[in-house]
């Protein structure tokens, strides 16, 4: 066995040989994670498809090396200076004393990195990704004002949904300075739903859209700013950007990804669809039904007697009024035939009323009946009444009651 050393010890070893051995290099890599402290100190790390190493250039070298404040992340450059080991952390990193700018690192190398890297950090997870809405009350969508992105995009809005706003946001889609500008419509959009009043819809879902292009046109949406931006944002965001065979970053740490503008329309208005067609079978049925229901009254409407009650009619008139105002609510064409056939229902009970027994004989006049073998026979004519035998009992009905007399 061998004998224990202290963990200083050996960092302290590992950093005199390292710092011996490496006291001049010059190695040559893409910037990523380039930050500037207050202090002045410029720190980045230097990697390409196989590793990656952290470096930096403190403020007194800067005055040698005034190119730094000119690159940015991608860039390629070589570097002139010693490794270093910092004890406290048992880590190391590489002082730079001079910068040769070698020139943007390979789009496809860029991209592949950036994949790597915040795949390993995990902003690709799916069980990280937030739900979209299956329907959306209020939607944004950031894109150029002009581009056929948005056209697109409002085609099939205006042609598949009826319950869903739209919040456009102009932005830039394209340049250098197109991530800033998406990160600040993100981040007003954020601002809106935190400001709105209570009776406002706050937005819902964003649609980062835009068409297709060459790679360098839709190089902004493999900014790493703005992949954090995207993951970060609480609600949720589409990536709808190019054709079907375009990729980016933007389309890996979205929640969800689209292969152009109009397929994230028609996803936020499937639901949409699906409802209004069964609302369209639910009224066509509702309707049928209802004409089963009414079709009775009216058979009945056209043979009624004036012997019928009031009472008993407008019972039913009660039942088929609660049918009508049921189905009010469900289409305006419904609500015109329950209007017309309720009109026709008034004017039959206009027509009854007036031929009411009870209101004629309360103008004074009242008629005559008989039993006659079991049944009751109402004398209606002056012959009728000469063929009856005398002596007979007579029952004289009058609007507030009954009389009797005997035929002379």
């Amino acid at each position: 066995m061998f004998e224990p050393v202290s963990v200083k010890e050996v960092v302290y070893k590992i950093k005199n040989s390292l710092e011996s051995d490496f006291q001049n290099i010059a190695i040559e890599g893409d910037i990523t994670n380039f930050t500037k402290s207050s202090a002045g100190h410029w720190y980045f790390t230097l990697s390409d498809d196989e590793a990656s190493i952290s470096a930096a250039l403190f403020k007194n070298d800067t005055f040698r090396n005034p190119i730094i404040s000119t690159l940015k992340n991608g860039d390629k450059i070589t570097v002139y200076g010693q490794l270093s080991v910092y004890p406290k952390k048992g880590t190391f990193q590489v002082i730079v004393k001079a910068i040769k700018h070698v020139g943007k690192g390979g789009p496809k190398e860029r991209f592949e990195f950036l994949k790597k890297k915040l795949g390993q950090e995990g902003l690709f997870d799916i069980d990280k990704k937030k739900p979209i809405p299956a329907m959306p009350k209020k939607v944004a969508i950031i894109t150029a004002r002009q581009g056929a992105a948005l056209q697109d995009f409002l085609n099939i809005y205006n042609r598949r949904s009826f319950r869903m706003d739209i919040l456009v946001v102009p932005t830039l889609v394209q340049g250098e300075a197109a991530p800033h500008s998406i990160i600040t419509s993100i981040d007003l959009i954020e601002r809106y739903n935190l400001n709105i009043e209570k009776h406002q819809q706050p937005v819902d879902v964003i649609v980062l859209a835009r068409g297709g292009g060459s790679t360098e046109d839709l190089w902004p949406f493999n900014d790493e700013a703005l992949a954090r931006k995207i993951y970060a944002t609480h609600i949720p965001i589409i990536s709808a950007i190019g054709h079907q065979t375009d990729f980016t970053i933007s389309d890996m740490v979205a929640d969800l990804r689209c292969e152009t503008p109009s397929s994230a329309a028609e996803i936020l208005t499937s639901e949409q669809l699906k409802l209004d067609g069964h609302l369209q079978i639910t009224k066509n049925r509702l309707a049928n039904a209802i004409d089963k229901k009414i079709y009775p009254y009216q058979h009945q409407l056209r043979n009624l007697s004036p012997i019928v009650t009031i009472d008993a009619l407008w019972s039913k008139f009660q039942k088929l009024n609660t049918i009508f105002q049921r189905a009010n609510t469900l289409s305006q064409n419904i609500q015109r035939r329950l209007v017309y056939l309720t009109s026709k229902i008034n004017n039959g009970l206009v027509l009854l009323n007036s031929l009411n027994p009870n209101n004629i004989l309360k103008r004074g006049y009242s008629y005559i009946t008989m039993e006659h073998q079991g049944k009751k026979i109402v004398i209606n004519s002056k012959s009728s009444f000469d063929n009856i035998a005398k002596k007979a009992q007579l029952t004289v009905s009058f609007f507030d009651g009954v009389g009797s007399v005997i035929k002379e």
